[in-house]
């Protein structure tokens, strides 16, 4: 029940817009830390960060496969990102929401790039559990700069 009560007060959802030759439509949900800085638009967030990503095949393939993790990486000090992955949950690419992972994993670390910018965070540790796990190499590749020293696969 408190559980219930924090996510209800603390979860806020949002769609994230941008252009990667396609046009993605990205839903996240976000817990925020206080000092993380929500009022201040303009410049970065504060605070340290984690990146959930949920795997892209199999029954747990939206970012309500984490919920259970948010709160314990909250007490943690951690502002928490729950990413729907394009074609699942409530994000699509062009409007369409059911589309094969082909269409985008090439760019999937340019993607969860842009969400990062987009959210104004510098860099992020990440969560990632079976197909997504992919996206913490893309990430490294392309913007290490981005990315944190510690992550968790599984």
């Amino acid at each position: 029940e408190k559980e219930r009560r924090f996510l209800s007060k603390m979860l806020k959802s949002e769609m994230i817009c941008f252009s990667v030759l396609d046009t993605f439509q990205i839903s996240v949900r976000t817990v925020w830390r206080p000092e993380s800085g929500n009022e201040q638009r303009s410049s970065l967030r504060k605070g340290r960060f984690a990146m959930l990503l949920h795997d892209t095949s199999g029954r747990l393939t939206t970012s309500w496969t984490w919920l259970k993790l948010v709160k314990p990486l909250y007490q943690m000090g951690l502002s928490v990102i729950l990413v729907d992955l394009p074609g699942m949950g409530k994000s699509s690419i062009n409007n369409v929401s059911t589309l094969s992972t082909s269409v985008w994993q090439s760019h999937e670390g340019h993607i969860l790039c842009k969400i990062l910018d987009e959210l104004r965070v510098s860099k992020c540790h990440l969560v990632a559990c079976g197909h997504s796990c992919s996206a913490l190499l893309r990430m490294v590749k392309h913007n290490p700069h981005q990315m944190e020293k510690e992550h968790i696969l599984h």
